[in-house]
């Protein structure tokens, strides 16, 4: 998530021990993995936002900073927020703030979150294949 000025918005949540991560979650039944992050923002955040592309992905298994042992597929999308409104979602995260990159990589990230910075900051991208058929009768 990235506003005009090139800032990186981060989100602190007490389900991952409050250390700096991106505003996300769970991909609802049917529903494209670039229309949950925008979702999710919006829940989140209150931002609107517009998917610019994928820019990392992975597989956590057994997160020492998430709350509970389990095993998470992620997806990190590049998003442009088109409107400036913050509203955090206190019952999801207790902090959100703008930051510079490199301000950013100076902070307590979740895993993989300074990969994901270190990818927007050089322009890279991440493929997705990605298959929603129709419903079976």
């Amino acid at each position: 998530m990235v506003n005009s000025e090139g800032k990186v918005l981060l989100i602190r949540s007490p389900k991952w021990n409050n250390t700096w991560l991106i505003p996300g979650g769970h991909v609802d039944y049917r529903e494209s993995l670039a229309d949950a992050a925008v979702r999710e923002v919006k829940e989140e955040t209150g931002l609107d936002t517009k998917v610019i592309r994928c820019i990392n992905m992975g597989n956590l298994v057994d997160d020492p900073d998430f709350h509970r042992a389990t095993q998470l597929v992620f997806f990190h999308f590049l998003c442009e927020a088109t409107n400036s409104d913050t509203q955090a979602d206190l019952t999801e995260i207790t902090e959100l703030a703008w930051f510079t990159p490199e301000e950013a990589l100076q902070l307590n990230l979740g895993t993989r979150i300074s990969h994901t910075i270190e990818n927007y900051i050089n322009n890279t991208d991440t493929k997705i294949d990605e298959y929603i058929f129709p419903p079976r009768n």
